[in-house]
């Protein structure tokens, strides 16, 4: 064996670190202004993207996580050293590090390098892939995501071998039929790590009245191991089939390691269900992989008692899920686990370790295997698996069903309730698609679903409708009347459209009156000949109440503040600007003074809502996973590149953008979705959008539609846009005859 280390290091500066390096504003009494830090850059991930804000919470670049820097070489000579590997990269692009493994004692070993550019490292893999290096073929990839955290990628290098363990069969002869057949109950527990299997028996030889066949037993059992189940009459055991499980597992690792490029021999732990031992053996290579399985696979050896020895070349992916997470899945995934041979064919298994000898078992996770044989029938595994973890979507005849009233204090009230009311499962919200999502046993899943379709039809009884608000009226309605208004009907009642500048309301016709006079109020107050001057907060027009002082020298209050920033998750609409001199200012929100005023979750929320408008803004750089309800995004790349998700593993075609489509040509895949696709949108209010062409879906609301992905403001009767929707419900007043409520 020998030691190597890598090349070099390199590291990326955290956001988060960073951000804290700057430091936060300083805590300073009510009376003071609070101070403003220099605008500073914040890097994050989002769903294995990197995203780089600036002020304003502006996005300034983004890298997704299928741009990964890394690549995989499969097959280098284990003599080398890391430079040598390092000067056969060199031509691709600027090396920045690579990887050897600690620890090597196969002839060849699989090395890691880091590039500079994700172009860089693409060019590499598709080039070397296959070719001779350094006198030996080499398998060349392109990591999944970073190369640190390979959790759930999809591996081929390991073979699983099995075998039958050691054993003995034994006939018991009993007085009566009730008398065997409690025997036969009393063999259900595991033995010695061994399940035993006993059934009555017809044949020779024949024991007694009525007999019973024991499997599976240690091989070194007696006729006294035997008496424990029930009081037979007669007892005959067959002679074992080998003695030593020791003797054979070191057999077996001793052939394999004969073959070289071995890499990692485990044993799967007892209890062994079927009376099959099974153990994975990782090579350097898929070729090695697949040689071994081919060279074991049937043989006879006399160490396991001239049995069979069975090995195949497996496809593995290997996750790791929290323990708290596990315990609400757990029932879900020990059913999926006893089902793979049924549902997905032989030769695929889900395996669970959850590490009983770790001293913290609480921190530790669960670690769960997927194998198969045959990647199709992995692959229908997988989605099973993920399907679990990612949990159920709400929906309602067939669609997925949404109701405003969960983005609220109440509405989340609500929902934590069910949570503690049906344990364990776990009602996750993502606001930004307006999806519920439930993790749990189905059995709960079912009664916290019927529990929520019932709130959401009592909440579609009533109407919703807007109140269009004067422009220098809004920034007073955001603050005391607002707030009044919410009180009196409810916070999920009653909601601030800045961008369509509108109350949306929903309620009866008094709850609608009520808002109208709210506004009117609001209108009559409006202080247009005050003096503005820097020292009022330019949302309440009073004096700064724990005042804030923007780069411009503009004072907020601090409340205010935070709901101009709180209400951009809603409204989409960055840079986030100053709203002083009436709303003219043009100086960026600084991102230290933002997160200095706002909760965690707050500050994350509005990080994700302008990445997410960043990226619908951008339908041609941009593309979602083809995968339902899958987060990730990436950018296309040569057609002759493979994408792989980085979270739920699909590949990806990156030439029409769908599901990796083996032996099938990219136009005739496309003209069968694309037909599916046409006949589902007649039977539903489907539109493309003007400006970016995505398809629109209108459920309910007027007429007046804003793009999700590139926030054009459409009349959806007759497909006019608007920019910044102005003028848009003249129009629909004037030409449409109202705005369609």
């Amino acid at each position: 064996m020998s030691s190597r280390s890598s090349v070099g290091h390199a590291s990326e500066m955290d956001g988060h670190n960073k951000n804290d390096r700057e430091g936060r504003p300083e805590p300073t009494a009510p009376s003071q202004p609070q101070s403003v830090e220099p605008p500073v850059d914040l890097i994050i991930n989002i769903n294995h993207s990197k995203v780089k804000f600036g002020p304003g919470f502006q996005v300034l670049d983004v890298t997704t996580g299928f741009e990964s820097r890394w690549i995989f070489i499969a097959g280098i000579p284990s003599t080398l050293l890391p430079d040598d590997v390092a000067r056969v990269l060199k031509p691709f692009g600027k090396v920045v590090d690579v990887k050897f493994a600690e620890w090597i004692s196969a002839s060849t070993m699989t090395v890691k390098a880091h590039f500079a550019t994700h172009s860089e490292a693409v060019q590499a893999a598709t080039a070397l892939n296959g070719a001779q290096l350094f006198d030996h073929k080499v398998d060349v990839r392109l990591a999944v995501g970073d190369a640190r955290n390979l959790n759930g990628s999809l591996k081929d290098t390991s073979i699983l071998v099995e075998w039958e363990a050691p054993g003995r069969v034994a006939y018991a002869g009993y007085a009566t039929l009730e008398d065997a057949e409690a025997a036969i109950t009393a063999a259900r527990t595991p033995v010695c790590g061994s399940f035993i299997s006993a059934h009555i028996y017809h044949g020779l030889p024949a024991v007694g009245a009525y007999n019973v066949r024991f499997q599976r037993l240690p091989p070194d059992a007696q006729e006294k191991d035997v008496e424990c189940f029930g009081q037979p009459e007669t007892v005959m055991l067959e002679r074992p089939t080998y003695i030593s499980l020791k003797g054979a597992v070191k057999g077996i690792q001793g052939m394999l390691e004969n073959l070289g490029n071995m890499t990692n021999f485990e044993m799967v732990p007892p209890p062994y269900q079927d009376g099959m031992v099974h153990a994975w053996a990782t090579f350097s290579s898929p070729q090695a992989a697949k040689a071994a399985a081919d060279r074991l696979h049937g043989l006879r050896p006399n160490f396991v008692g001239k049995g069979f020895l069975w090995a195949y070349h497996m496809k593995t992916m290997s996750y790791k899920v929290p323990q708290d997470a596990f315990a609400k899945i757990e029932s879900e995934i020990y059913h999926l686990r006893d089902s793979c041979w049924s549902r997905f064919g032989e030769g695929t298994f889900l395996r669970v370790d959850r590490n009983i000898y770790s001293s913290n078992l609480r921190e530790k996770p669960v670690r769960i295997v997927l194998s198969g044989e045959n990647l199709r029938n992995l692959g229908c595994l997988k989605s099973e698996f993920e399907a679990i973890l990612r949990g159920e979507v709400l929906r309602q005849d067939g669609k997925a069903t949404w109701d405003r009233f969960f983005s609220q204090p109440a509405g989340k009230e609500f929902l934590e309730g069910l949570e503690r009311q049906h344990h364990p499962v776990s009602i996750r919200t993502d606001l930004n698609r307006q999806l519920i999502i439930l993790v749990g046993a189905s059995r709960v899943r079912e009664i916290v679903r019927e529990t929520l379709l019932k709130k959401i039809t009592q909440l579609n009884r009533h109407k919703v409708r807007g109140i269009p608000i004067a422009g220098k009226t809004i920034g007073l309605f955001m603050s005391a009347d607002l707030m009044r208004l919410q009180k009196y009907l409810g916070r999920e009642n009653v909601v601030l459209d800045l961008t369509r500048r509108l109350v949306s309301v929903r309620g009866d016709d008094d709850v609608f009156e009520a808002a109208q006079r709210a506004v009117q109020r609001a209108e009559i107050n409006e202080p247009s000949k005050r003096n503005r001057e820097m020292a009022e907060c330019p949302v309440c027009f009073n004096d700064a109440s724990r005042p804030v002082i923007l780069g411009c020298g503009h004072s907020w209050c601090k409340a205010c503040l935070s709901a101009y920033i709180v209400a951009a998750i809603d409204n989409k609409l960055f840079p986030l600007t100053c709203l002083g001199n009436e709303a003219s200012c043009p100086q960026l929100l600084s991102i230290a003074t933002a997160r200095g005023i706002l909760s965690a979750s707050d500050f994350d929320s509005v990080v994700h809502a302008s990445f997410l408008t960043y990226v619908h803004s951008r339908p041609s750089e941009f593309y979602y996973c083809p995968t339902p309800n899958c987060r990730q995004i990436y950018r296309t790349a040569p057609e002759n590149t493979i994408l792989q998700c980085p979270e739920c593993l699909i590949r990806i075609c990156p030439k029409c953008r769908v599901e990796y489509h083996d032996g099938l040509e990219c136009a005739d895949h496309i003209g069968s979705t694309e037909q599916q696709f046409k006949e589902w949108s007649k039977k539903h209010d489907v539109k493309n959008c003007p400006g970016c062409k995505a398809p629109i879906e209108r459920t309910e609301g007027c007429n007046h539609m804003t793009c999700t992905r590139c926030q054009t403001h459409i009349c959806w009767v007759c497909m006019k846009t608007f920019p910044k929707g102005q003028g848009i419900y003249g129009h629909m007043r004037r030409m449409h005859g109202g705005i369609g409520l």
